[in-house]
């Protein structure tokens, strides 16, 4: 990731005992913290920590699917124009 200014992954979201998560990296064994995530749905929040812990790997993964496309065909279609603005904005790009 070395167009990216993000801690590394893995990061991990943990369940506190009130219903409240909060969202950390695990870089070198180091327990960083990154950010809390409050709702009043206890359903919406895990599921929002779970997306939030996943995104430094989603958008590896992203990356890695544009530029199997871009080899395979020249063509240029809609998802890539999508996935090409996604990663821009997470990248504070767009």
């Amino acid at each position: 990731m070395s167009e990216t200014k993000w801690t590394p992954a893995p990061w991990e979201y943990v369940k506190l005992s009130h219903g409240s998560v909060y969202i950390r990296s695990l870089v070198d064994g180091v327990d960083g913290y990154l950010a809390d995530v409050f709702l009043s749905r206890p359903g919406e929040c895990k599921a929002n920590a779970r997306l939030i812990a996943a995104a430094p790997e989603l958008y590896e993964a992203l990356l890695g699917a544009i530029d199997l496309i871009e080899i395979m065909s020249p063509i240029e279609g809609d998802e890539v124009r999508k996935g090409r603005a996604a990663l821009a904005k997470a990248r504070g790009e767009g």
